[in-house]
C-alpha cells in the first residue's frame, strides 16, 4: 500500500507542509531506499518533485510538491548528503522559489548525464496513449537514487549520443557500440 503524505497540491506554490513531512518521516525512521522523481502535469503546467521512501514492499511513503528551481537544488543535495540538514536550510531561508511552469525535466537529465553519478539505463516505458519513454536512474548515495522517464524524442536521443549513448535515427532506439572483433593470427 502506498501512504501518501499531504501531496496532492494543484497550487503553484511550494507545498512546505509535504517537505516537513518528508523531514520528520526521513529523520524518525530512516528509509532503506529513496528516490527521487521529477514530474511535469501539463493541465497545471508546473513541474512537480517526487520523494518517494521504500520500507518495504507494503509500506511506501510517497511526498509530492510543486518545485522551484532552489528545491530542486535542496532535494538532490539531501539525497546525495543523506541528510535533511539542506532541506532545513532551504525552508528557513526565506526563499522558497517560483513554482517552475514549463517542463525543465529535459535539462536536468542532461546535467546528471555529464555528471559523475553512476546512470543506469531502465526499459522504456509506454503510457496509456502510446507515448514512449526513455527511463534512466542515477545513483547519488548507496541506497538513494534520482529516477528519469522523459518522452522519447530526438533531442533527447541526441542528448545521449552527446553522453556518449548513441542511437538509431531511423527507430529513435539506443544502440550498442560496434567493437571491433579481433582478427585471428
Amino acid at each position: 500500500m502506498i501512504n501518501f503524505k499531504k501531496n496532492l497540491n494543484n497550487e503553484k506554490v511550494i507545498d512546505v507542509e509535504a517537505i516537513e513531512n518528508m523531514i520528520t518521516e526521513f529523520s524518525s525512521r530512516k528509509p532503506p531506499f529513496a528516490v527521487l522523481q521529477f514530474k511535469y502535469n501539463n493541465v497545471d503546467k508546473q513541474l512537480s518533485i517526487v520523494v518517494t521512501f521504500y520500507y518495504d514492499k507494503r509500506n511506501v511513503i510517497r511526498f509530492k510538491t510543486p518545485a522551484s528551481q532552489e528545491l530542486i537544488q535542496a532535494a538532490i543535495d539531501f539525497m546525495q548528503s543523506d541528510s535533511t540538514e539542506n532541506l532545513m536550510n532551504y525552508l528557513n531561508s526565506g526563499n522558497l522559489g517560483e513554482v517552475i511552469t514549463k517542463d525543465d525535466r529535459s535539462y536536468l537529465f542532461k546535467d546528471f548525464l555529464t555528471n559523475d553519478c553512476n546512470g543506469e539505463k531502465k526499459p522504456n516505458w509506454i503510457n496509456g496513449n502510446g507515448q514512449e519513454f526513455i527511463c534512466f536512474d542515477f545513483s547519488l548515495n548507496r541506497n538513494l537514487k534520482v529516477s528519469f522517464c522523459l518522452p522519447k524524442n530526438v533531442r533527447l536521443l541526441s542528448a545521449l549520443k552527446k553522453a556518449g549513448l548513441p542511437y538509431d535515427v531511423k527507430t529513435l532506439t539506443l544502440t550498442s557500440q560496434s567493437k571491433e572483433e579481433p582478427q585471428n593470427a
